[in-house]
């Protein structure tokens, strides 16, 4: 018999680590007496968008129709324009030094903690995506288009933290984020911070993906 209040599936689990997250977050507030750190569970609300939007796709749309239609093509667009939103936390962590000067350990956990939830977060959501896709298009073509995700997922985390853009800037301010975007092609920390978060979600996602098939392969012995 199952029991209802099991953790038994990534949404739960993810979920689970969200609220200790913004308790983490809220505590820290009455700690201290400042709302300042509540901008974190706003940036982790942005980085389950595409969370949920990759979940909703690969359970509510089926394996029949996707990329096929224009709900289809509509949803990788939005998912992929909030996907830098789930690795952006992990640039919140510069705050730890200079502009707040935190004094407690509970800030370093409390930093780390959304970062890494931002980070599976993202991961598990390019997993659902590259599962999607891989029903439509060939083994090697889905990995193509894992990498072309990724890439342009860590260049928007550059154009986030360091030009201080939104996702939703596309939609209102089209022209000068793709002029900004242009411009920040020949710029040599944007090329660093894009092939950095790109080698890093990569190698975390071939790490999950590698326990998950690992997991699966054992179940098919027991």
């Amino acid at each position: 018999m199952k029991n209802k209040y099991s953790i038994n599936t990534p949404l739960k689990a993810l979920g689970l680590f969200s609220l200790f997250n913004i308790l983490l977050a809220v505590w820290s507030v009455g700690r201290s007496d400042n709302i300042t750190y509540l901008f974190l569970v706003w940036n982790l609300f942005l980085a389950w968008v595409p969370f949920w939007i990759a979940y909703t796709w690969f359970k509510r749309l089926g394996f029949q129709k996707p990329l096929k239609d224009w709900k289809s093509w509509t949803l990788a667009g939005i998912w992929l324009l909030f996907f830098p939103n789930a690795p952006y936390l992990i640039t919140d962590l510069i705050h730890l030094s200079g502009r707040f000067n935190p004094p407690y350990w509970s800030d370093t956990l409390l930093f780390f903690g959304m970062a890494m939830n931002g980070l599976i977060l993202g991961v598990y959501s390019l997993f659902y995506m590259h599962r999607a896709a891989a029903q439509v298009f060939s083994k090697k073509m889905s990995w193509i288009m894992v990498g072309w995700a990724v890439t342009a997922c860590s260049f928007g985390v550059y154009l986030g933290r360091v030009q201080r853009w939104n996702s939703w800037d596309l939609l209102t301010q089209p022209y000068p984020l793709l002029k900004d975007a242009l411009l920040s092609l020949a710029n040599p920390l944007a090329l660093k911070m894009t092939v950095g978060f790109s080698l890093l979600i990569l190698i975390v996602y071939i790490v999950l993906k590698t326990f998950i098939q690992y997991e699966s392969d054992q179940k098919k012995f027991e």
